[in-house]
C-alpha cells in the first residue's frame, strides 16, 4: 500500500523545495524573528480571494507541492484500498483479521456467510462465535492449538464446525501471527476454507 506522507517526509520535501531555490531552510532565531506588529506592518497587502505568486513566494510553492503530493498519495491509497477490497470480496475463503490479545475483529470478508452459514454481523456481535461453532468433539484440541499460535507464529488446522441448522462442515484454518519489528504481536490474520 502507498503510505501517506509523514510529518518528517513533509519537512524533507519542504527542505528540498527551499534548497532548490538556493535559500537555506532554518527557522529564524529569536533575535531575527520580527514582532507581531512588525510582521503586520511589513506583510504584503492582499485582497481576499487572490493568490500569491508561487514563482515569487517559495513558501507558497512548497506548500502547493506538499498539497499535490498529499492529494496524489490519498488517491493512490483509495485506489489500492478499493482494489484490495474487490479482490477479497471475490475470494471464496473467509479472510479475517483480529487484534492479538482482545480478539477484536478488525476485518472479515463476505465469504463468511458461505463457509459458516452465518452473517458477518453475527461474528461482530459475538467475539466468541468462532469458538462456539467448532464441533464439540473438536473444541478442546482446537482451542489448545490456538494457544500455541503465539509461540509458533503459524497454524494449519482442519476441524469440524456446526452450521445454524447443526449440519457438520469441515474447514481448514490457516492462521498467521503478525508482529512488529520488535516481535510484538500486532494482528492475527487467517484464511478459512470449506
Amino acid at each position: 500500500l502507498v503510505g501517506l506522507l509523514t510529518q518528517a517526509g513533509l519537512l524533507r520535501i519542504l527542505q528540498e523545495e527551499m534548497n532548490d531555490r538556493h535559500e537555506p531552510f532554518a527557522p529564524p532565531s529569536k533575535e531575527q524573528s520580527p514582532s507581531i506588529a512588525e510582521r503586520q506592518e511589513s506583510a504584503p497587502q492582499t485582497i481576499v480571494g487572490t493568490e500569491a505568486n508561487p514563482e515569487t513566494d517559495p513558501e507558497v510553492n512548497a506548500y502547493q507541492t506538499l498539497e499535490e503530493h498529499l492529494r496524489i498519495n490519498e488517491q493512490a491509497l483509495h485506489l489500492s484500498q478499493n482494489r484490495i477490497e474487490s479482490i477479497l470480496s471475490s475470494v471464496e475463503d473467509v479472510v479475517w483479521s483480529v487484534a492479538p490479545y482482545t480478539l477484536q475483529l478488525l476485518y472479515i470478508n463476505a465469504a463468511t456467510e458461505k463457509v459458516y452459514g452465518r452473517s458477518i454481523s453475527e461474528f461482530i456481535q459475538n467475539l466468541n462465535l468462532w469458538q462456539d461453532v467448532i464441533h464439540p468433539e473438536d473444541q478442546e484440541w482446537v482451542l489448545q492449538a490456538n494457544k500455541m499460535l503465539y509461540s509458533t507464529g503459524r497454524q494449519d488446522l482442519e476441524y469440524r464446525i456446526l452450521w445454524p441448522n447443526q449440519q457438520e462442515r469441515w474447514i481448514r484454518a490457516r492462521t498467521h501471527l503478525i508482529t512488529d519489528q520488535d516481535g510484538v504481536p500486532i494482528r492475527i490474520d487467517g484464511l478459512m476454507t470449506d
